[in-house]
């Protein structure tokens, strides 16, 4: 049988997805996921379900909303997630964006899709556009599939994800 591995938080200055709740997606009819500090590993058998958790982040960081994701029978599908331990670097993207944080220091992001192909996006609770949601999802979170790894035996990155992982984004704007 075929295991797949999914990485999700993976850089030390990515903020922490803390809990995804999900509902009336493909097959889920009501998920709530718990997400412990650190790095976060998805393993399973090919068809356990781990893509479904990967397409809801993938719906809730801007990823196209296809009405084919909602749970047959249902007339729409939503997605949250809440992110904690976030950056003064990726506060200062969401700022720039007229994104706050709430006064705990954490950012609830939300999406519907409905079966007519129409979507709602909210990042706090206020209404959001999808290209807020674009132009902050890159701060939120990185996912990593196993074949992604092929990236590191490349010399043109190498040197740029040591810099990531050692923390010292500083040193290098000066």
């Amino acid at each position: 049988r075929t295991y797949e591995k999914l990485l999700i938080n993976f850089r030390k200055d990515m903020p922490m997805l803390s809990t995804l709740h999900i509902e009336n997606i493909a097959v889920v009819k009501r998920l709530d996921i718990e997400f412990l500090q650190g790095m976060t590993v998805l393993t399973g058998e090919t068809g356990a379900g781990k893509s479904i958790i990967i397409d809801s982040i993938n719906l809730l960081l801007g990823k196209k909303a296809e009405k084919e994701l909602i749970r047959h029978g249902e007339k729409s599908c939503m997605v949250s997630g809440l992110f904690s331990s976030l950056a003064d670097s990726c506060i200062q993207i969401l700022s720039d964006a007229g994104i706050y944080v709430d006064e705990d220091g954490k950012l609830l992001v939300q999406r519907t899709v409905c079966a007519d192909g129409k979507s709602q996006i909210r990042i706090n609770g206020r209404a959001a556009s999808l290209s807020v949601l674009k132009s902050v999802s890159s701060a939120l979170v990185n996912i990593h599939g196993q074949s992604d790894t092929s990236a590191l035996t490349e010399p043109k990155n190498q040197l740029s994800m040591l810099d990531i992982y050692s923390s010292n984004s500083k040193l290098l704007l000066e």
